[in-house]
């Protein structure tokens, strides 16, 4: 006959603690987040373009961003043969998108991110 496996049960205590843990680290990334996004927009306003992860992060999302405008653009331009989108068009979507983001943030007092 082998060894026998003993299964561990960790305890409520545990778990909560655990789960605490879990939570304060997630609320501490978000404040380590805010605090970076202030000290790269400050930075970015005095003219300087700092060599960042964050900054390469924002780039490559304004890329995706617009790459989704144009095909969208091209799925309107498809469906509507008398009409015409164009640039303005793509800044009001992104307005749209921007306020209904707020909206959103200000219903949810913890920003929880993606």
């Amino acid at each position: 006959m082998g060894p026998t496996t003993t299964l561990y049960e960790p305890t409520e205590d545990f778990i909560c603690s655990t789960l605490a843990r879990v939570a304060l680290n997630q609320k501490q990334r978000l404040v380590n987040g805010m605090t970076l996004r202030t000290r790269l927009s400050k930075q970015l306003q005095s003219g300087f373009e700092p060599d960042h992860y964050r900054i390469d992060w924002i780039k490559y999302g304004v890329v995706a961003m617009i790459d989704e405008l144009c095909h969208l653009g091209r799925s309107f331009n498809a469906s509507h043969p008398n009409d015409k989108y164009s640039v303005h068009d793509m800044i009001d979507v992104l307005n749209s998108a921007v306020a209904t983001l707020r909206r959103q943030v200000e219903t949810d007092e913890t920003e929880e991110g993606v």
